[in-house]
């Protein structure tokens, strides 16, 4: 199951005991990474469908369609090098 091992969504500041409510930046850069790596963006309307009806997967399907994650990215997004124009 995808959501299984889930990261806690409780910030390693909190856990240290720390008293500050603030969750550094580089904190939470790292946890959207672990979310994406667990659950790839691409997944997450195959996983909505468990759990909503199908009128609200259609709204849903219609705002993924503007989301540009949930879409594979183009060639030149994932390339090492481009050729200049």
């Amino acid at each position: 199951d995808d959501l299984s091992s889930t990261p806690s969504l409780t910030s390693e500041s909190m856990l240290s005991g720390s008293d500050v409510s603030r969750v550094p930046f580089q904190e939470l850069i790292d946890n959207a990474i672990k979310y994406m790596r667990k659950i790839p963006p691409r997944n997450l309307l195959r996983i909505a469908h468990r759990h909503y009806d199908e009128h609200t997967m259609q709204d849903l399907a219609c705002d993924a369609d503007l989301m540009a994650m949930l879409n594979t990215p183009p060639d030149w997004a994932l390339a090492s090098a481009m050729a200049s124009d």
